[in-house]
């Protein structure tokens, strides 16, 4: 059960290690839960608002159609592709982060 999650490990300089386990059915629900109409409403107005207030910033159109199918192909997609590491990078402070599939 453990190889079916998302693994984020952030090392500090120091002495901290963090390891955040994210599990696919956190992403999928989390996936469901932005598609919804309520959230989804939110995201339109936000985008409304920006566009309106500020017109050099023109923002790619948010249709819930096309982003629902896209968000669940691309955890499916991740699931298949387990150990692999998606980001590993390290700061100049030392600080590292890595995310593994």
């Amino acid at each position: 059960m453990e190889k079916d999650m998302i693994k984020v490990k952030i090392k500090t300089k120091g002495r901290y290690k963090i390891t955040i386990p994210i599990p696919y059915f956190v992403l999928k629900s989390s996936s469901s839960i932005l598609c919804s109409n309520f959230i989804f409403k939110k995201i339109v107005s936000a985008e409304e608002y920006t566009t309106t207030n500020n017109p050099t910033n023109t923002p790619f159109p948010v249709n819930k159609e096309i982003i629902k199918p896209l968000l669940k192909t691309t955890i499916n997609e991740l699931q298949n592709h387990r150990g692999l590491t998606i980001v590993d990078t390290k700061l100049h402070d030392g600080t590292s982060i890595s995310i593994h599939l």
